[in-house]
């Protein structure tokens, strides 16, 4: 409780896991996880619909400096322009340095993509990307009700159904970069019926 209200005195946003509302389960399958994950993911649709870019970062990132000015790539940032086109970043379980600077997008595309770290900006497909996350992490039938976790959820939401690995490079006709691109075409629509770009850190 000392620390809950000390970190509530500093201004971050933190909420109480009473151990009355836990059911003593550890496993990603069970209800106190996804209920965590609505909050989150609410209060980062939130954020985006106040007008904010949102950074989602798991507690075992290590942050060495500022993302934000490669995020954002307002300025003359090493690197950004082959991922700025992207709605949402996200992190990827691929463990291979020199395939990833090789191939950019074309190889993460057959991985796992990793919720541990997420940039999101406040576009309207930036906010129809969190609509709809958050409604398919909710679903009780359907391709999505069987999904445990938030990750799952995404990599599901990203590819075409019944398809691998059912997403494309994003081909930008306007981006002059020497390296190839970072970002992916989502392979399945919203429920807008628009695409979403997902560029891969």
């Amino acid at each position: 409780v000392e620390l809950l209200e000390a970190l509530r005195e500093q201004g971050v946003a933190t909420y109480p896991a009473l151990h009355e509302n836990l059911n003593q389960a550890t496993d990603h399958a069970n209800d106190n996880w996804k209920t965590f994950c609505r909050l989150m993911i609410s209060q980062l649709k939130d954020l985006l619909d106040a007008g904010y870019d949102a950074v989602l970062s798991d507690i075992d990132v290590v942050w060495l400096r500022n993302a934000a000015p490669y995020f954002k790539c307002d300025d003359d940032v090493d690197g950004c322009a082959n991922i700025k086109a992207a709605d949402v970043m996200i992190s990827s379980d691929n463990l291979s340095p020199s395939s990833d600077a090789r191939l950019g997008a074309a190889y993460a595309r057959g991985g796992i993509f990793n919720t541990g770290m997420m940039f999101l900006r406040h576009s309207a497909s930036g906010k129809d990307f969190l609509h709809d996350w958050l409604m398919h992490l909710s679903a009780t039938s359907g391709r999505f009700a069987s999904l445990t976790t938030h990750q799952q959820v995404i990599n599901a939401m990203a590819r075409k159904q019944d398809s691998w690995p059912g997403l494309e490079p994003f081909a930008d006709a306007g981006a002059e970069t020497a390296s190839p691109t970072r970002v992916l075409e989502s392979g399945a629509p919203l429920s807008t019926g628009k695409s979403f770009k997902l560029g891969v850190l």
